[in-house]
């Protein structure tokens, strides 16, 4: 009889700690951010989305962290449910039933094709683009729906990289046709040649589309409903109350 109290009290705790340990709020929410995406994400694990996403969780007072790696490492983990969320993900068909996205976007971008600039286009917008074109993206981005039409046309061959800079160097060295990057109030196409060290090399073509840049939660991940909750009540306080537009600013200002 005692035999068999001791055993039921041995479970009964282990599964009182297995509750403790996956109760919303009882451990960080784990999000990943990704660190060449500047000034939005940075290497350093600063960034005017991290401001964001992290000012929105206080604001709903639930605890959340960030984990800083490679976008395409940041989205699989979300895809396979290793992380709860990541930002910024824009929709493309083959997450339907893996993600869903908050209420509101972090940012709008706009893709824009950039040339080399001894070696231009010579077209005058996207569909005048000759076949083939060797085009650099970066690993696992989401581009505007007018991209893939272009790729499905033959229009475009992607052809990836790590990061927009990446890709920038590439096209002054003369290893690819073109790079597709994706510009906004704060990252335009000036940071991103600066940054890239390619002034005077290459300059813009035209834009092919824009779209929403959102925060992503993993449908694979128990606590995902949770974790979009809690964003989405947050991310309206700080829009309410100025702490949104204040971030956003003081990133405007560092980018002078």
């Amino acid at each position: 009889m005692i035999k068999r109290l001791i055993i039921a009290m041995i479970t009964v705790g282990a599964t009182s700690l297995a509750f403790a340990q996956t109760t919303p709020g009882s451990q960080p929410l784990e999000v990943a951010a990704e660190d060449a995406a500047g000034p939005w994400g940075q290497p350093d694990g600063t960034g005017c989305g991290n401001d964001i996403v992290l000012a929105a969780y206080a604001a709903a007072k639930v605890p959340a962290k960030l984990e800083i790696m490679p976008y395409s490492r940041a989205k699989n983990g979300v895809l396979a449910g290793t992380y709860v969320a990541c930002f910024g993900m824009a929709w493309t068909d083959d997450m339907k039933g893996k993600v869903v996205f908050a209420e509101k976007p972090l940012y709008s971008v706009t893709a824009m094709l950039v040339q080399n600039l001894s070696k231009p286009l010579d077209v005058s917008g996207p569909k005048a683009l000759k076949s083939d074109t060797k085009v650099g993206t970066v690993f696992e981005y989401e581009y505007p729906p007018a991209y893939y039409e272009l790729v499905k046309k033959g229009k475009i061959t992607p052809m990836p990289a790590y990061s927009e800079v990446v890709s920038l160097r590439n096209l002054a060295l003369d290893r690819i046709d073109a790079s597709l990057v994706v510009v906004d109030e704060l990252k335009n196409l000036d940071y991103l040649i600066a940054q890239a060290g390619v002034i005077g090399k290459v300059g813009p073509a035209f834009a092919i589309g824009g779209q929403g840049t959102y925060i992503g939660f993993s449908l694979a991940h128990p606590q995902s409903k949770y974790a979009k909750e809690s964003f989405d009540r947050g991310f309206a306080i700080i829009t309410r109350d100025g702490t949104l537009k204040k971030i956003i600013e003081t990133w405007k200002a560092k980018q002078h």
